[in-house]
């Protein structure tokens, strides 16, 4: 894993396995690969990148087995994601 957040515009558009939602981008730092890391922008579930560039929902066991900053890094992203989704629906 090269790092738990990635940047790109994902050409796929995998979707959440939650949620349902087509997400075309991944943020972070770089090309998500296999067993890279995100956050459903939609939804807020924490996901991995599959062999095959498809989401899967991260257990809570893969959670626990996390080093603290991934799960710091991951937990302030989300909290981001709140704050824009909440900052889009006050604007429309």
């Amino acid at each position: 894993m090269t790092g738990p957040l990635q940047t790109s515009w994902l050409a796929s558009r995998p979707a959440c396995p939650v949620c349902g939602y087509s997400l075309d981008g991944a943020t972070g730092a770089g090309v998500p690969e296999p067993e890279s890391l995100t956050v459903c922008a939609y939804c807020g579930v924490f996901l991995r990148f599959t062999p095959a560039m498809q989401l899967e929902v991260l257990t809570s066991e893969e959670w626990a087995a996390l080093e603290t900053e991934t799960r710091d890094q991951l937990t302030r992203y989300l909290e981001i994601t709140k704050a824009w989704r909440r900052s889009d629906a006050r604007s429309q």
